[in-house]
């Protein structure tokens, strides 16, 4: 005969076994609820969310490394360019995509931006800074 499997006995079983897989997790959530990480809902970004809606508008492109967030919190068109472009490229996707505005933050680094920001400081004015943000208007 076959061996048969009891479900009213197995159910339960797997059912701790796979509660207990998430016990480090869980431990974890709950060791670090009130620890807010850098992301779009601290006082930083708020400020500067606060700060890019009031000078943008609808036609402005913003270059920024998570430009879908930036959209969902400002508003706005925002597009990313890849990290290891060099002076001469960037210039050109920040032609080709009409980029007005150039968001960039401390957590998220953008070597080539920060290049360029540093190689050419008369095509670049800073409108906004805070401990993690720096807002500047594309000239």
């Amino acid at each position: 005969m076959p061996f048969q499997l009891n479900y009213t006995i197995a159910t339960p079983i797997f059912g701790v076994i796979i509660l207990l897989s998430y016990k480090p997790q869980i431990e974890k959530l709950i060791e670090n609820q009130n620890t807010i990480i850098n992301g779009p809902c601290t006082n930083a970004s708020n400020d500067a969310f606060r700060f890019i809606k009031s000078m943008s508008s609808n036609k402005d492109v913003i270059v920024f490394e998570k430009p879908r967030a930036l959209a969902l919190y400002t508003h706005t068109k925002a597009v990313a360019l890849k990290n290891d472009l060099n002076a001469i490229e960037l210039k050109k996707q920040l032609k080709k995509f009409n980029a007005t505005y150039l968001l960039m933050n401390t957590f998220l680094p953008n070597d080539g931006l920060s290049n360029y920001l540093k190689a050419d400081s008369l095509n670049h004015t800073l409108l906004f800074s805070n401990s993690e943000y720096q807002f500047y208007r594309l000239l």
